[in-house]
């Protein structure tokens, strides 16, 4: 079995296309929860969705520049 790392930019796309729905279920309770102040779940939520929303551009982009490649080496 492969590891996240072993995969090409294609399927680690996929892959965290598919945490996306766990990532908003998290946030979701993490809204919904007591345990901490405000201001820090502002700060979490925030930086989640940064890394997040990142993550993916950074794959999807290197999943087409990976794709010209393998299309002009063909």
């Amino acid at each position: 079995m492969k590891t996240y790392w072993d995969l090409s930019y294609k399927k680690q796309f996929k892959f965290n296309l598919l945490l996306v729905p766990l990532v908003i279920v998290v946030i979701i309770w993490f809204l919904l929860s007591n345990l901490v102040p405000t201001f820090i779940k502002i700060i979490v939520i925030t930086a989640q969705v940064v890394i997040t929303v990142t993550t993916l551009l950074y794959t999807y982009i290197k999943s087409k520049k990976e794709e010209q490649n393998f299309a002009n080496i063909s």
